[in-house]
Order: structure tokens, then sequence, then C-alpha cells
């Protein structure tokens, strides 16, 4: 439907009040339809973004225990460790 035919069909509903725009289902087809799939996608996109940070890190891990020694993997977990607890507790966390 086009924009004037929804605003004649909407204009006409509203002389006798039975209907208005947030009403109307083609207009504002998101207040009717599709919450269960938003609610999925919602759900999708927080699951990776809690899934992604925690994957690469294991990947990180994995390859720098790969190419480092013991001693020089020992100092980058040293360092991850202090990293991590200056950002726990700056004011940006």
């Amino acid at each position: 439907m086009t924009y004037r035919k929804l605003t004649q069909a909407n204009q006409i509903s509203n002389l006798d009040g039975t209907a208005d725009l947030a009403k109307n289902s083609e207009y504002q087809p998101h207040l009717r339809h599709g919450r269960s799939r938003a609610a999925f996608i919602g759900v999708l996109w927080s699951s990776l973004h809690t899934f992604l940070p925690t994957l690469s890190a294991a990947i990180v891990f994995f390859i720098s225990a790969y190419f480092l020694s013991p001693s020089d993997f020992g100092l980058v977990g040293l360092t991850a460790g202090i990293v991590s607890i200056a950002i726990a507790f700056s004011p940006l966390a």
C-alpha cells in the first residue's frame, strides 16, 4: 500500500475514532510481528559479544605458548596479569 492510501484509510478510520497510525499494522509492522525473531537475533549478538573475546584470548594464549620460550611466556603472563589488575581498578571499568 502506498503512503497516500494509508493516509486516506487512516483519515477515514479516524473519523469514527476506531484506529490511528500506531495501530495500523501496515504502516508500522514491527509493532505487531517479528518480536520473537528480533529477540532471537538480540540473543545471538549478545552471545557473540561474550563468546568471541574469550575465544580470541584462548587462541592468542595457545599461539604465544607455542612460539615463546617458557621464561618469555611467563613474562607475558605476568604482564597480562598486571594489566588485568590495573584495568579492574581503573575508573573506566
